[in-house]
């Protein structure tokens, strides 16, 4: 059988996400996981301060990926929790913590590879990461790199598990992304002109767990691609955010489109 993907829905909770906007997001969200199956599933949104003015804020993990045949209604219920109660739209603070969360930040270090096709808690990664492998490569530490994590991230081992598996972070927002990218990611690429394509280009281009080799101990590409999803919005932003992060761009304006 064929390992199953990870897949981190981030949901926009900002105060312009309040009422029906905010209930269609969930509806949808838990509509689309409706669909699927054989994969392993978790939940984000963001982390700041009520009614306050606060952009240096990121992300928060609601529920840790797991397998979702298994934990269904736990992350559905992880997903209607969620309140829109956020003065702002922490985009680009959210994608770089949860880039943080898939390295991991507990459990066993560099445990490599898993043999067990069940693991969905993989310990974490400490060293360099290789910056811009194919064009200039730099060894930084990860801590640089990626310096916060995720507010709520329950035991913060990594989901990375295997070689093979393949790692997304879906993006639904109806705002623009606020925040700063660590120092090392700003200007990641040469059209990255925002913070967010900086991070987005930056997690799908690094190998985020160096430590996880193939069977012949060779080094692969453990990245994450990004998805954004413009609810009520049309955003060049979003939409370069998710060709540099390798993944797609998607609009809408209601439940049905979601």
């Amino acid at each position: 059988a064929s390992t199953q993907p990870n897949i981190l829905i981030v949901i926009d909770d900002s105060g312009s996400m309040r009422g029906s906007r905010m209930q269609a997001a969930k509806d949808a969200a838990i509509l689309m996981l409706e669909s699927l199956s054989n994969v392993r599933v978790g939940v984000g949104s963001f982390s700041g301060q009520s009614g306050a003015h606060s952009y240096g804020v990121g992300g928060e993990l609601d529920h840790e990926i797991v397998d979702l045949d298994k934990n269904r209604a736990a992350i559905y219920t992880a997903i209607k929790n969620l309140k829109a109660t956020l003065w702002s739209t922490p985009l680009i603070g959210a994608l770089q913590d949860m880039g943080r969360y898939f390295i991991g930040l507990g459990g066993s270090t560099n445990p490599g590879n898993s043999e067990s096709a069940s693991c969905t808690k993989n310990g974490q990664y400490k060293g360099p990461l290789t910056l811009r492998p194919d064009s200039n490569p730099s060894k930084v530490d990860v801590a640089q790199v990626l310096p916060r994590s995720p507010r709520k991230k329950g035991t913060g081992e990594s989901p990375i598990c295997h070689f093979c598996q393949k790692n997304f972070v879906i993006l639904l927002t109806d705002g623009y992304g606020h925040g700063n990218a660590s120092t090392l990611l700003r200007n990641y690429c040469p059209s990255c002109w925002h913070d967010l394509i900086s991070v987005a280009a930056a997690l799908y281009d690094i190998d985020l767990r160096p430590d996880i080799d193939d069977f012949d101990g060779k080094e692969v590409k453990n990245n994450v691609v990004t998805y954004t999803i413009g609810f009520h919005t049309s955003q060049p932003l979003l939409k370069l955010a998710a060709e540099k992060g390798g993944g797609d761009y998607f609009e809408a304006d209601n439940e049905e489109k979601l």
